[in-house]
């Protein structure tokens, strides 16, 4: 509900904005034709002359101000145009410092403690290790997936991790590739991240003129460019 307070909020402050620029728009057009009407008032009024020369003063010298109104008016409504939207691109670019400059230290601390919780050491022969971890989903409210997990995974050694829809199995994944934060325990790695291969349920492949064997090894990298194809039947 909060998330949704804050987009109506959003909406009607951009909703106020886009309806002060279109009245200012309505208000100079209408506006141009008494412009036009007042300009040729008092010409026709304080000469008296005939009825023809009314006539054909009229007819050329409205369609020169109407021409000259109308290019003011096109110009000051280009220049309300700019001021709204210059206006909408300073308001978002403050909130964003202001929102920088209140969170700052709270994201910090919250790194530092993430930090704290996740270790790396590759001396032994530990892969993963786990000592009494809990972690939950990021979304509010949370939703606890796991709690006081211990155990440890070894090189060499298989795991298969099983259970129901929902239980948790892809979040697990998703702690080890540390797309998310444990919210307790210790989490210690012993391999780096660029030897963690994910291979997600729907097969990803990366756009752009890439061979079969740059697909494969995604996301590493490689220069197949000069290899020929007799030699990627070998690959």
């Amino acid at each position: 509900m909060r998330l949704i307070d804050q987009i109506m909020m959003k909406n009607l402050w951009l909703g106020c904005w886009e309806l002060a620029q279109q009245f200012m728009q309505a208000f100079f057009l209408g506006l141009q034709v008494v412009m036009c009407y007042t300009i040729l008032f008092f010409p026709i009024i304080v000469h008296n002359n005939d009825i023809k020369d009314i006539l054909a003063f009229i007819t050329l010298n409205f369609s020169e101000c109407h021409f000259l109104y109308m290019t003011i008016y096109y110009r000051y409504v280009c220049t309300i145009q700019d001021f709204f939207n210059s206006a909408g691109t300073l308001r978002r670019v403050h909130e964003f410092l202001e929102f920088a400059d209140n969170n700052w230290k709270e994201v910090a601390d919250d790194e530092a403690e993430i930090d704290k919780r996740v270790k790396f050491c590759s001396d032994g022969n530990e892969v993963f290790k786990f000592d009494s971890v809990c972690y939950e989903t990021p979304i509010s409210p949370s939703k606890v997936l796991m709690t006081d997990l211990n155990f440890t995974l070894k090189k060499g050694e298989n795991l298969l991790v099983s259970g129901y829809s929902g239980s948790g199995k892809s979040a697990f994944l998703r702690i080890i590739t540390r797309l998310w934060k444990i919210k307790s325990g210790t989490f210690t790695m012993g391999i780096s991240d660029n030897e963690i291969l994910v291979i997600p349920q729907k097969p990803y492949f990366p756009t752009g003129n890439l061979t079969l064997r740059q697909q494969i090894i995604f996301p590493k990298l490689i220069d197949d460019r000069n290899v020929s194809d007799k030699g990627n039947e070998h690959c």
